[in-house]
């Protein structure tokens, strides 16, 4: 009996739902820094890039300012959601909509 799976086996599986791949999902995070600073960015590992956002071998914008802290996170299913969302966060930064929904 012939053990090897062909392409069309694997192919039957994954339709049928047998073989799951996982989900990415995408976040839009706002940091609040020590100083009062905000941050809006958006990852699909947000604890990582919060880590990256605190090292001291950062060399972005973020390495000015200390002790980074997540205050606010939204999750999508595409990496084009997530990027739209960020960007109309973004324009309505400091407005007091924006004030109420992240809890400032």
């Amino acid at each position: 009996m012939n053990t090897e799976k062909t392409a069309a086996d694997r192919n039957r599986k994954v339709r049928a739902g047998v073989v799951k791949k996982k989900r990415k999902i995408f976040s839009v995070y706002v940091l609040r820094s020590a100083e009062g600073r905000m941050y809006i960015g958006y990852s699909q590992d947000v604890e990582k890039r919060i880590r990256q956002h605190n090292a001291k071998a950062n060399r972005g914008w973020t390495r000015r300012f200390t002790e980074w802290k997540e205050i606010y996170r939204e999750e999508f299913r595409t990496r084009k959601q997530a990027m739209q969302r960020e960007r109309e966060l973004k324009k309505i930064r400091g407005t007091k909509k924006y004030k109420e929904m992240v809890g400032i």
